[in-house]
């Protein structure tokens, strides 16, 4: 793996630490479309370290995962099927990094001013970011971001803990 221009950050385990630490700051701030971007693209582009880290080239290890990965866009097709809410990260990333964006699973994205601030429970109307699907429905982007780490957490130790 060349991981040569990305500082210190040298592997997909290292590339992980850094979508947890975005989402640690977002948590502080869930209105930051900033710490949103940020954890949508390095959410996304987790699957390129890993193919790139851990199976490229590696039969045995992309067997593991499903008999018929071959290649990276077939890596990405099935992580997206496990985890549909990388599919929101692929949309916010490409829909952020090129303006436009043709894929519609995402339809908007939002910033909700919440009734209450910050320092109350997530029980309540709290200001945060909301996604709204090609279905109409709408979720909070902090729950898309732990639903992405929950997937990420459980491949790391299920297929690459060998």
């Amino acid at each position: 793996m060349n991981a040569e221009h990305s500082f210190e950050i040298r592997s997909a385990h290292g590339f992980f630490d850094k979508l947890k630490e975005e989402y640690k700051d977002l948590r502080d701030d869930l209105t930051s479309s900033r710490h949103a971007i940020n954890c949508a693209m390095t959410a996304w582009h987790l699957t390129e370290w890993v193919w790139a880290e851990h199976l490229a080239g590696d039969p045995p290890a992309q067997q593991r995962i499903d008999g018929s990965i071959r290649k990276f866009y077939q890596f990405r097709n099935w992580a997206v099927v496990e985890c549909p809410e990388l599919e929101i990260m692929e949309c916010i990333t490409n829909g952020s990094k090129h303006f436009t964006f043709d894929k519609e699973k995402v339809q908007s994205t939002k910033k909700h001013g919440g009734g209450f601030g910050p320092g109350f429970a997530r029980d309540f109307d709290i200001g945060r970011l909301e996604v709204e699907l090609d279905d109409g429905t709408r979720r909070w982007f902090d729950n898309v971001v732990e639903a992405v780490i929950e997937f990420w957490d459980k491949f790391f130790v299920k297929y690459l803990t060998y």
